[in-house]
C-alpha cells in the first residue's frame, strides 16, 4: 500500500479515519506517513499526536475497567475469573502491537538527521508516551518504565537547550514527563519541582508578548494543562501532609 500513494494521501486518510471515529486505522495511516524520509510539519505532529490519543485510550480504559471489576468479583463470579482475564489480555495486546508500532517508527525518525529539533523533541515524547502506557500497564515487562524515564529525560534536555519555554513540544513533553514521575515512578515532589520550573519559566517568558508561535492555542492549552496538574498535585501533597496514614 506504501507504494501506492504518496505521503500526503495517507495524511488525508488519517483525517478521514478521525472524522469516520475509525481510530486505529487514523494510527495505521499515519504510522505509514511517518515512514516516508520527509519530516513532519506542525499540522502533522499534531495530527499524529491526536491519532496516538484516539486508538490508545478507549484501550487503557478498558484494561483500567476490567482491572476494577475483577477486584470487586465476588465468589459467585469467580468461575468467571479466567474468561475475562482473557479477554483483558487481548486488549492488552492491541495495545501493545500499537505502542511497539509507534516506537518502531519513533526510533527510524530519530535516527533521520535531518529532522528538526521540534521533531526530535516531538518523537521522544510519544517514545516516552509508549513506554509510559506500556509501564502503567500489568504487561510483566519492568524496564517499560525505565525506558520511558529515559526518552523523556533525553528530550526534556533538548527542548531545555534549544526551545523556548513557551514551545508546545517542549510544555507537552515536560508535561507528561511529570506525568511518568508522579502516576508510575510515584515520586510527587519530583512531578511537581519539574512542573513548577517550566511554569515560571513560561510565564516569565520576555519574548511571549512578541512571538506568535509562543502565544497560539496550542502552547496556551499545554501550559494550562500542565499548571492544571501541578495544581491538583500539590494540593494531593498537602492533603496526605494534613492527613497521613495511620501506622
Amino acid at each position: 500500500m506504501i507504494g501506492k500513494f504518496v505521503r500526503e494521501e495517507f495524511i488525508e486518510l488519517a483525517k478521514v479515519s478521525e472524522k469516520t471515529e475509525r481510530y486505529d486505522e487514523m494510527i495505521g495511516f499515519m504510522l505509514i506517513a511517518a515512514k516516508f524520509e520527509q519530516d513532519f510539519s506542525e499540522e502533522d505532529r499534531k495530527l499524529f499526536s491526536l491519532a496516538i490519543k484516539k486508538s490508545t485510550i478507549p484501550k487503557r480504559n478498558a484494561c483500567a475497567q476490567i482491572s476494577s471489576i475483577q477486584e470487586k468479583q465476588d465468589k459467585d463470579e469467580q468461575q468467571y475469573r479466567n474468561c475475562i482475564q482473557s479477554y483483558k489480555l487481548k486488549i492488552g495486546r492491541e495495545l501493545i502491537q500499537i505502542c511497539e508500532d509507534i516506537l518502531e517508527v519513533a526510533d527510524n525518525c530519530l535516527n533521520n538527521k535531518t529532522i528538526t529539533i521540534e521533531s526530535k523533541v516531538f518523537y521522544l515524547k510519544i517514545k516516552g508516551d509508549s513506554y509510559r502506557i506500556l509501564a502503567e500497564q500489568d504487561f510483566g515487562n519492568a524496564h517499560t518504565a525505565n525506558d520511558a524515564f529515559e526518552a523523556y529525560s533525553l528530550g526534556y534536555d533538548i527542548a531545555q537547550q534549544n526551545l523556548c519555554p513557551l514551545n508546545s513540544n517542549r510544555l507537552s513533553l515536560t508535561n507528561n514527563f511529570c506525568v511518568l514521575f508522579y502516576e508510575i515512578l510515584h515520586d510527587p515532589t519530583k512531578a511537581c519541582l519539574i512542573g513548577q520550573k517550566l511554569i515560571n519559566l513560561a510565564l516569565n517568558h520576555k519574548e511571549a508578548k512578541d512571538c506568535d508561535k509562543c502565544n497560539d492555542l496550542t502552547s496556551k492549552t499545554a501550559l494550562c494543562l500542565l499548571v492544571d496538574n501541578v495544581k491538583y498535585w500539590k494540593y494531593l501533597q498537602s492533603e496526605n501532609d494534613q492527613h497521613p496514614e495511620e501506622m
